[in-house]
Parts: C-alpha cells; structure tokens; sequence
C-alpha cells in the first residue's frame, strides 16, 4: 500500500483498494484503525514530518525488542505441549537417575535400583515417542520454519541425555561395580553435579522457546556444574588410582567415574549449541 510505506494517507487510494459497499466500509475502518496507531494525528501535521524517520526508526526498534521476548511456538499449541511433555520427562530422568544411584551406593543392585532403572527406561521411551512426534509435526505440518532445523538439533541432542541416563544405569546393573566406601561420597558428589547441569539445560531449552533473553541466566549454570564435575571426577580418578587396588578394579571404577563425568560434559555441549540458536533468533 503506498499511503502506508509513505506514512501519508490518501483517501481516494483507500477506497480504490477497499472497494465500495458494506465490505469496503469494514476495509475502511480497518485500515483507519491501523493507520491511527501507526501514524498518531499530531504526527500527521506539517510540522512533524521532520520527526517522521525517528519516529519509524523507534517504532521499529520497539518491534524487535518485542519479537525477543514472544513465544516462539505462536499458535502451534500441540506442539508446545509435546515440547514441554519431553523436557518434563527428561528433567524427571536426571532426578531418577540421582536417586538410582544414591541406592546403589548405599543398598547395592537391589529391587529399588531395579525399579528405578525400569522408570528410567520407560521415561526414555516415552521421550523417544515425544520426539519422533515432534519432528512429524515440524516437517509434515511445515510448522515454525525459520528455527525448525535448531529444534530439531536441540531436542536430538537433549534426547541423548536421555540415553546417557538410561545406558549408565544399566552399566550399574549388568557389571555391578564394587565401590570401596571412601568413595561413595565423591561418585554421590559428582552424581549431583551432573544432575544439576542437566536441570540448567533444561530450564535454558525452556527460555529458548518462551523468552529468549532468559537462555543466558540458566547457560552459565550448565558451565559452571560442568567445571565442578570435572574436578570432582579428577579428584575422584587420582584417588582411585593412588589406592592400593588391583589395577583391573581401579579401572572398572574409573569407567563409572566417565560414566557419570559424560552426562554433565553433553550438557555443556548442548549449551554451546543452545547459545548459538539463540543468537541466530536475536538478530
């Protein structure tokens, strides 16, 4: 519409494209109500054209700080829900995961470990089935295609957390490490850092869909769990191997230690990426 590119309103121009009748007459008022608040009277009056580029160039800046901080999703609600439903699920996983291992520590392979390793199992199925949902919908209803190759990345790589979870538990299970005592409460330590970067990442893959600005307050949490894993499994490796155990055994340990030490170390690669998606939605 040139009246509007030009910010000046012809009136012979808005009939030519409304038409005549009831239905040009709802065009008419349609477009009157738009024009007023793209274009306020004071701002129409010789005086202000001098005004009118800083004017636009205001209102285009308030347009994009706007567009930061609305939903990615829009009007795409089923998809939001199987979003949401696959970040819930592995955000129970992780706190599974804690307490599975906790029990081994403490009990051995008992039935609670097993049934926690059973609820881990059933989660990443289900995320499984979330995810082969969500990329249908992505592609097959063409559905938010200016980001949909970094949805797609982002919830593949959050699903290999899940497989991280569900492959380490069964390490405790089917190999059934014997842990000296004096290492319980490091394998427990490193246990809970790696959980809490899982939990950061979550809540950062939330802030990517609904407030973008947020993504960086929960990114930093993943580095920094991440940094504390690495020296809790450090610590937790020299003492292994500074012990008097036979060199099969502090082996078998040390694989444990790397078992737990690769959930965080995903999640800070997750981050990155998630970084990365974020600044491409800001600019």
């Amino acid at each position: 519409m040139p009246f509007l590119a030009g910010l000046t309103p012809f009136p012979s121009e808005i009939l030519a494209y409304t038409g005549g009748g009831r239905g040009g007459q709802s065009k008419r008022r349609l477009f009157n109500g738009i024009f007023a608040t793209i274009c306020p009277r004071d701002a129409r009056s010789p005086g202000a054209a001098a005004f009118g580029g800083v004017r636009r160039r205001d209102k285009e800046e308030r347009a994009m700080e706007l567009t930061k901080n609305i939903s990615l999703f829009g009007r795409t609600r089923a998809l939001e829900n199987e979003i949401d439903e696959f970040l819930d699920k592995l955000s129970q996983s992780s706190l599974l995961y804690k307490i599975a291992v906790k029990v081994y520590l403490r009990d051995g392979c008992t039935t609670d470990f097993e049934h926690k390793l059973q609820d881990v199992n059933k989660m990443e199925s289900d995320a499984d089935h979330l995810r082969r949902a969500i990329e249908t919908k992505l592609y097959a209803q063409t559905l938010i295609p200016e980001s949909r190759g970094d949805v797609l990345g982002l919830i593949e790589n959050l699903d290999h957390l899940l497989n991280l979870f569900e492959g380490s538990l069964w390490a405790f299970f089917i190999e059934k490490p014997e842990i000296p005592g004096e290492y319980h409460a490091d394998y427990e330590t490193l246990t809970d850092m790696a959980v809490r970067s899982v939990e950061a990442l979550v809540l950062a893959s939330r802030a990517f869909f609904r407030n973008i600005e947020a993504v960086g307050d929960h990114n930093h949490k993943v580095m920094f769990y991440e940094k504390e894993a690495d020296k809790v499994s450090t610590k937790l490796k020299q003492a292994i191997f500074s012990s008097e155990l036979d060199l099969s055994r502090k082996t078998h340990l040390r694989n444990f230690v790397e078992h737990i030490d690769n959930i965080p170390d995903w999640a800070e690669d997750v981050a990155d990426r998630l970084a990365i998606y974020a600044i491409k939605r800001t600019v």
